[in-house]
């Protein structure tokens, strides 16, 4: 083994026979040391080169070129099948680039200065690589550049990134200037525009360059600049959701429903906006909602006239027809007194026949005259209020039907309105109605009572149930007119399924609708 007599002397040492042993192994091991230490860094130098995609390389003046193992990765080529020189390196530039490439090396070493450049290197299977190239001149004794270093980066997914980035906002500009509603980009900090597109330029009057000096506070109406300075303060979206009225360039006021997306604009934070203008739909919705409160006042006066005409005709039917029928009923029994008092000849037989059949005729009329004034108009309304006309009313029904009918009333009721008693008695007279004609049931159950700060009143039957599609059909009318009869007192109805089987009908009326 070689060594260097005058570092590490071979003689040994006299009486010491192991220490020239020791003497002559070291410099072999300090090699084996150095080297191996050498090679790991060399390792560890190619490993980063290769996760990082950087590859170094060393060119003289004469165009030797020295390659690391990862400059021969980023090129496609195989070492020991290939080498690197200036002569060869060209083979494996884009076509494009190659002058480019020339010149840059060239003024390399004729300044060395750092340069830095990015290029396109062709590979042996036609594939197109991006790199950026970094280089640095060394000077020799005589201060001329005598060598470039330098190293070479794989950016080709970073440039695809780019392009495609690029690519998307040109979309994003094109969907952003054709787009038919009104959108622009501001900036959430200042709210100052920063672009608007042809469609916001056409709404609202304003030139391009004027709604680029202006801000949200400009286009918004006066009452909204308190919201947008409180918006503005706790950094919210200002527009989000939400309802904005705008000032137009002539000064009308409109109403803008308004998206907003937070998005990144020429490198900084910023919110794209898209608005449509609502403003005819929202007075088409205000005009279909004035004329449906002016039908249902309209329906609520006819119902009050109906209501005091089916009392006048009630009370004359009662009284007047009654009061006749019932002298004519008593005429009739004194007729039959005289005839059936003596003994009448046989010829009077007959008229006496007659005269009790038309007194049980009067008594029948008598009847019906009562049903008839009750139909119109239920006396026990005026008389037992609406607990006690409910009672009545479901007798009358159980009568009828032969459905039992239980009717739940929770004490004390507050007072309430006639309006609102007459409503609330025909809607559960509307819902027993459809009991017996529909629901096949054997059971119903009436509740009333006070739920809250409102009434409530529930007609719940055992029966079929009700099919979903006739709640919604504007065909029933007695459905339709239930539920009108609650919307004038200021209350809902629900009709809807019973659990487990049957219809249930509910009404709830608010005591502010109902005087004390």
């Amino acid at each position: 083994m070689a060594h260097d007599d005058s570092v590490f002397p071979v003689s040994p040492p006299e009486g010491d026979p192991a220490k020239p042993i020791v003497q002559a192994a070291r410099p072999a091991d300090a090699r084996l040391q150095a080297a191996d230490a050498l090679l790991d860094k060399q390792q560890l130098l190619s490993e980063a080169q290769r996760i990082a995609q950087i590859g170094s390389w060393w060119q003289d003046r004469s165009g030797r070129l020295v390659w690391s193992e990862e400059m021969y990765r980023i090129h496609g080529v195989v070492p020991n099948q290939f080498a690197p020189s200036a002569d060869t390196l060209p083979t494996l530039i884009h076509p494009d680039d190659r002058a480019a490439v020339r010149e840059l090396l060239v003024a390399a070493f004729a300044g060395g200065a750092v340069a830095e450049f990015e290029f396109r290197v062709l590979r042996p299977d036609g594939s197109e690589r991006w790199v950026v190239a970094r280089t640095e001149g060394a000077t020799d004794p005589e201060g001329k550049i005598g060598h470039l270093t330098g190293t070479f980066q794989d950016i080709t997914e970073r440039r695809k990134a780019e392009v495609a980035v690029r690519e998307a906002a040109a979309r994003y500009r094109q969907l952003f200037d054709a787009n038919p509603h009104p959108m622009w980009i501001y900036d959430p900090a200042t709210l100052r525009f920063l672009a608007v597109n042809d469609a916001a330029v056409g709404h609202y009057g304003y030139r391009r360059d004027e709604f680029l000096g202006m801000t949200l506070n400009d286009l918004s109406a006066p009452e909204a600049l308190p919201s947008l300075a409180e918006v503005k303060r706790e950094e919210q979206d200002p527009h989000q959701g939400a309802l904005w009225q705008h000032r137009l360039r002539d000064g009308r006021l409109i109403d803008m429903e308004i998206v907003a997306q937070t998005i990144d604009f020429e490198g900084r934070p910023a919110r794209v906006v898209l608005a449509h203008d609502v403003t005819e739909r929202r007075r088409v919705a205000k005009d279909v909602l004035d004329s449906r409160a002016a039908l249902r006042a309209l329906m609520q006066r006819l119902r009050s006239a109906q209501e005091d005409e089916r009392a006048r005709i009630s009370r004359h039917v009662h009284d007047e027809l009654g009061q006749l029928l019932t002298g004519l009923k008593l005429d009739l029994r004194w007729v039959e007194q005289r005839l059936s008092g003596t003994d009448p000849p046989m010829a009077l037989h007959a008229l006496l026949d007659r005269t009790v059949a038309a007194s049980e005729l009067a008594d029948q009329a008598i009847v019906a005259v009562q049903r008839l004034a009750g139909e119109l108009r239920p006396g026990s309304l005026d008389q037992l209020g609406l607990a006690g006309a409910l009672a009545q009313r479901a007798l009358q029904f159980e009568r009828a039907s032969g459905v039992a009918c239980t009717l739940d009333v929770r004490e004390p009721l507050p007072a309430m309105a006639q309006t609102v008693s007459d409503d609330l008695f025909y809607i559960c007279q509307e819902a027993l109605t459809n009991v017996a004609r529909h629901a096949q049931a054997t059971l119903v159950r009436i509740e009333l009572r006070s739920e809250g700060s409102g009434l409530r009143l529930e007609i719940e039957d055992n029966g079929l149930g009700i099919d979903p599609a006739v709640v919604t059909a504007w065909r029933s009318l007695g459905l339709l007119g239930m539920r009108e009869r609650a919307l004038s007192c200021g209350g809902i109805l629900r009709i809807e399924k019973a659990s487990p089987r049957g219809t249930s009908v509910v009404a709830q009326v608010p005591l502010a609708q109902v005087p004390q």
